[in-house]
């Protein structure tokens, strides 16, 4: 054997099978600098690598001091000892912590899906899964033409309730921004899943609790605040505005409450839209009925009596002495709900029906398709009969719109108008999802997560990721509402 042979087998220092090179990915990473080496070989310092199958280490040993480099060898090797006592140590750890986190991703994925629920998606699936959801997608032929109906919405503000003293206290604005974000999302709701199937909205008076009396800068800013709850911008949609006592008042208020109600909301006090060139929808001021221009004046001017072209519009209801014909009395009774009939009665600023003289007046100049009313907050489907002229006509007095106003249902209802055969098909109402069993369930799901983390998970960074997943997604969720759609 030749001399260089020998002195490169004497350099070749053969890897033990305790030795480790720190892997990555469970591979042996190929330029890791922690080798271990042999005690018995004398070391010298790398000048040279050469690796095959990584089974042994070539080197060509420059000059250097052999003690320095003997405790740089043991240095290096106590260091890759505590590294690989480390990392056995931390991998059972390391799976339990990724098994833990992985727990508590389908958890906050299972908590994200159900505040999506209750703040979008519950307003979208009363379309599919509501009783009479199907009414509307039958009415999708363009023969129809379907009529939005809101009653009282009635915005709440500062003198709705004696503890609010201000419009702009943290209870008012949040009071304010509960209710006004209610009613959004089911109207947007509406638009939206019967897009190019709504053509004409009706609001049936009522639109705010205290138009009457509040000053003309808080009704500009409650004018602003009605717009950006009811924004529409389908601009092929026609909207109507017909006024409510509490809008503009009964009879003694000053001229000036009327005025300001035409001027910002551009309908006139009494009006009639046509459509189809068929069609008369006829507005009334049935708050102002012995002033001029009141609305037995405006008919006899404007109206002409036919049978089956009218559509009535009056925000207090036409005078009634019977039951309403789609409420079961006796449940109403077990639900602790109204029992009795609509009865007569007027006070400040308020009347509950016309008087039955002029009542009969109204139906005898218009002699209406169907008469649609508002004011008291709950759905009433009642007959009015003229036995004399052998006619009769049904009133549908809509729902609120609005969750504050001392009713359990609120909704709206749909009119749908035959264009081609110039008949009505047909009137639903639909019931709009249950803020306060939505906060029921807020509650149940508060307490059932927070259990959950607390006692699964026993860690307050748990707790703390999962209130702001939370609040993160609400906020979202209300981002989406009031700036996305």
């Amino acid at each position: 054997m030749s001399l260089s042979s020998r002195r490169q087998r004497k350099n070749t220092v053969p890897m033990s099978s305790s030795s480790k090179i720190l892997a990555f990915n469970g591979e042996d990473h190929p330029l890791s600098p922690l080798s271990t080496f042999s005690e018995t070989e004398p070391f010298h310092h790398r000048h040279d690598v050469h690796t095959k199958d990584h089974d042994f280490i070539n080197l060509e040993s420059p000059q250097m001091n052999f003690n320095q480099t003997q405790s740089s060898s043991s240095l290096r090797l106590v260091i890759l000892k505590i590294l690989n006592i480390l990392f056995d140590r931390l991998d059972p750890l390391s799976k339990h912590v990724f098994h833990r986190f992985g727990s508590f991703s389908k958890f906050l994925l299972l908590l994200v899906a159900c505040i999506v629920f209750l703040e979008i998606l519950i307003f979208r699936f009363q379309f599919t899964y509501a009783p009479h959801a199907g009414f509307l997608s039958d009415n999708r032929s363009p023969k129809f033409h379907n009529i939005l109906l809101i009653g009282d919405p009635q915005l709440t503000d500062r003198y709705s309730y004696k503890f609010l003293t201000s419009e702009f206290s943290v209870l008012s604005r949040f009071i304010f921004f509960i209710c006004d974000t209610f009613m959004r999302k089911n109207f947007q709701s509406i638009l939206r899943m019967n897009r190019n199937n709504i053509h004409t909205i009706i609001f049936l008076g009522d639109l705010f609790d205290n138009g009457r009396q509040i000053t003309d800068d808080e009704f500009e800013r409650e004018f602003a605040r009605f717009n950006s709850i009811f924004e529409n911008r389908d601009s092929s949609i026609k909207t109507l505005y017909l006024s409510g006592n509490h809008d503009i008042g009964l009879e003694r208020w000053p001229h000036h409450v009327l005025e300001r109600f035409e001027k910002y909301f551009h309908t006139p006090l009494n009006f009639n839209y046509t459509i189809n060139n068929y069609f008369k929808i006829i507005g009334i001021n049935s708050m102002y009925l012995n002033q001029k221009g009141n609305p037995v004046e405006f008919i006899s001017k404007n109206i002409e009596n036919e049978f089956g072209r009218n559509i009535l519009l009056t925000h207090i209801p036409l005078y009634r002495d019977g039951n309403c014909e789609n409420v079961d009395y006796n449940q109403l009774l077990h639900e602790n709900a109204r029992t009795r009939p609509l009865e007569q009665g007027e006070g400040f600023g308020y009347k509950n029906m016309l008087d039955s003289m002029y009542s009969l007046a109204l139906l005898q100049m218009t002699h209406p398709l169907i008469v649609l009313s508002g004011d008291d907050h709950e759905y009433c489907k009642y007959k009015h009969e003229l036995q004399e002229e052998g006619f009769s006509v049904y009133e549908h007095t809509m729902p609120t719109f609005s969750m504050l106003q001392g009713t359990r249902k609120y909704g709206y209802g749909i009119l749908t108008l035959d264009l081609e055969t110039n008949t009505m098909h047909g009137i639903q109402v639909f019931y709009m999802p249950k803020v306060w069993s939505i906060f029921g369930f807020y509650g149940v799901l508060s307490v059932t997560a927070s259990v959950y983390v607390i006692f699964q998970f026993r860690s307050m960074w748990y707790y703390g990721m999962a209130l702001s997943s939370a609040l993160l997604t609400w906020m979202l969720c209300q981002v989406w509402w009031w700036l996305v759609i």
